[in-house]
């Protein structure tokens, strides 16, 4: 979504695919979902699927659940993990495993965004070819941080003995992911690099002040 807004890239009715449909995969549809974006490609540890109508996020959760995967769903058809990635969609969301792309998947990718909600998804020749082609990526250091900036929040709670409602959290949360994401945008666009390397610039001079501080 900050992301969007710095671009002024209207959300709604852009389409995207996502690899995996676990905790990350599924809350990532809810949420684009209410950003009126239209999932056309998902792929679980079972197999892909791909509808260029789109699926509707609520019944694949269902039959997900009820059968341990998507295979077999009624909707979509079947494809491999290379015309998967070969889509042609807004943005991709990575959110199963590390080195799913790789340059061979890369050559082929059609899209404005990679947004990296799994750990080192893309590997670094792909991740080459992919600026190339100018397509942006919205690195896991930076995109999937939420986890651990809450449970940050948790062991403050701990050790304040307090107890904080959920939208406080929420609060919390987004206020500091949406400040820190401007920042590395910001950064980004300051020294003509990617978000990767802004994240990276942004993180060591954090590191160097605090021991100069110290020293």
């Amino acid at each position: 979504k900050e992301w969007a807004d710095k671009k002024d890239y209207n959300l709604r009715g852009k389409s995207y695919i996502i690899q995996g449909f676990g905790n990350v995969g599924y809350h990532t549809c809810e949420v684009l979902n209410t950003f009126g974006m239209n999932l056309i490609g998902v792929g679980d540890h079972s197999c892909y699927i791909h509808s260029p109508e789109g699926l509707n996020i609520f019944n694949l959760k269902n039959y997900s659940n009820n059968n341990k995967s998507i295979k077999n769903y009624e909707f979509g058809n079947e494809l491999s993990k290379q015309d998967f990635f070969n889509i042609n969609c807004d943005i991709i969301i990575p959110s199963a495993l590390e080195l799913q792309i790789d340059k061979n998947i890369a050559k082929n990718i059609n899209c404005t965004l990679i947004a990296e909600a799994a750990n080192g998804p893309i590997d670094n020749e792909a991740e080459e070819i992919l600026e190339k082609k100018n397509i942006t990526i919205i690195p896991d250091i930076l995109a999937n941080s939420g986890g651990v900036l809450v449970s940050y929040y948790e062991w403050l709670q701990n050790k304040r003995d307090e107890y904080w409602t959920e939208k406080e959290i929420r609060d919390k949360f987004d206020l500091k992911i949406s400040d820190t994401f401007r920042k590395i945008y910001s950064l980004s666009v300051r020294n003509n690099c990617s978000l990767r390397e802004a994240s990276y610039i942004y993180s060591l001079n954090k590191l160097e002040s605090h021991y100069n501080q110290k020293i």
